[in-house]
């Protein structure tokens, strides 16, 4: 466990982030390796039956995403305020609070499926597949996100090796999981997603013990209980960071009904686009934890303007380091990237799909990484309302543009549309920063 803000910034910075930037590619692999097998072994119908529907669970998941990083950022100021004997029942709170959230979203989602397949273009020869992966995945979608909340306590405080370590292991069995289930059991596109929700609850008995040992160093003891007061007190971080979440991914769920309606091939061709999407933004969304977490553990320490300023700056760059190669890798070997999802017979119009946003549009995920960097900054110091802002103005951003542009360009308008609202919002969150009302929530 370590404080940030103590000792050489840019040292703690990328020691803090290489496990994280690590963890997060490793964390992606769980969905990568979903995609790949689906696309070896159960072709063009494999890849569709899991990428239908892949727009709803991640709006689902980005609840708890949000929630889970809301709530780190609160325990990392209750750690670097040295408040221990608060954390663990603030700890144990979160949990319940979000356990009793997803069972209320996602049961009903699970049985009252047809109206969502309706919505989103579903073709009828995929509905069944795609309901298998659907109802198993969503099922057991909060033992998957409850990762998110291990990982954020550990970032709290200031631990990033283990969460490397947990996503190696996850890996493992998924992919295991993947093989075993698809090759040798014949189970499809549910097998995929049973192999994803057995790691994410071997993982999350881990992080329970990890947790418990973090306690005993801390030297917390006492009854464990639910309490009201963090529950309050912690709304304003995760709250409003699940809003946010909420509000970026939907957009993608929005979108996803244009996106099937072009075909088999473009639903296939899109479900590894997301994926080529997810490994690059998975390097600055990663590293831009760092900038959180020592932004709130400045703030719980009492430490003022001029320290956050410069981690944030510190930070853009790390980001940048970190991203470059992948954005590099996907320009200069396009096909070679993408055509590790296809198999040898693919559908070519599927397969050019993923390659034109790989080689194209891509490197204006820089723009996105810009806006991630300063949404952990507003993160850190409770500016939530700009966080919100910045989201709720590109989603609108992306929704209009792909409306006027889809129908001209098919699926390189859908990626116009993305890359628009990127550039627009980099611009305002830069203005919101200039303006600097965001400091007078340091000495909240």
């Amino acid at each position: 466990m370590k404080n940030l803000t103590e000792g050489n910034i840019r040292k703690n910075f990328f020691v803090f982030a290489l496990p994280l930037v690590l963890s997060g590619v490793l964390s992606q692999a769980y969905n990568v390796i979903d995609t790949v097998i689906a696309g070896k072994f159960l072709g063009d119908t494999g890849l569709a039956a899991i990428g239908a529907t892949s727009a709803l669970t991640t709006i689902v998941s980005s609840l708890g995403w949000g929630y889970s990083t809301g709530s780190g950022v609160y325990i990392a100021r209750l750690f670097g305020a040295r408040d221990y004997a608060k954390i663990r029942n603030a700890v144990v709170t979160v949990f319940a609070v979000m356990a009793f959230v997803f069972f209320i979203i996602c049961t009903p989602l699970v049985v009252f499926y047809k109206p969502v397949f309706a919505f989103l273009n579903i073709d009828k020869s995929i509905s069944e597949e795609t309901y298998r992966y659907y109802s198993i995945y969503l099922g057991g979608l909060f033992f998957v996100v409850l990762n998110h909340l291990g990982l954020s306590i550990m970032n709290a405080f200031g631990e990033s090796t283990f969460p490397l370590f947990m996503s190696i292991v996850s890996a493992v069995i998924n992919v295991s999981g993947n093989i075993i289930s698809v090759k040798y059991l014949n189970m499809g596109a549910a097998g995929l997603a049973l192999s994803s929700v057995l790691a994410g609850f071997a993982a999350d008995i881990c992080y329970v013990f990890k947790v418990c040992s973090c306690f005993k160093k801390l030297g917390v003891k006492g009854r464990v209980i639910i309490e009201k007061e963090h529950i309050v007190r912690s709304a304003p971080y995760n709250v409003p960071n699940s809003a946010q979440q909420v509000i970026m991914y939907l957009s993608s769920f929005l979108i996803s009904p244009f996106v099937n309606s072009l075909g088999t091939a473009a639903t296939a061709g899109y479900t590894v686009v997301l994926k080529v999407y997810d490994v690059c933004s998975a390097m600055f969304f990663s590293s831009s934890k760092t900038i959180a977490n020592y932004t709130a553990q400045c703030v719980g320490a009492g430490k003022g303007e001029q320290p956050i300023k410069k981690g944030l700056r510190v930070g853009i760059l790390q980001n940048i380091v970190f991203t470059m190669p992948a954005v590099l890798v996907c320009v200069i070997f396009p096909r070679e990237i993408c055509g590790i999802f296809f198999r040898s017979n693919a559908d070519p119009v599927a397969v050019e799909y993923a390659v034109t946003f790989a080689k194209y549009f891509v490197p204006f995920m820089f723009f996105l990484l810009i806006c991630n960097s300063y949404h952990a900054l507003y993160r850190g110091v409770k500016a939530m309302r700009y966080l919100f802002l910045c989201t709720f103005f590109s989603t609108l951003v992306r929704v209009a543009a792909t409306v006027m542009l889809m129908p001209e360009f098919a699926m390189n308008g859908i990626y116009a549309g993305w890359v628009v609202s990127w550039v627009a919002e980099a611009i305002l969150v830069f203005v919101i920063y200039k303006r600097g009302k965001w400091i007078s929530q340091i000495e909240q």
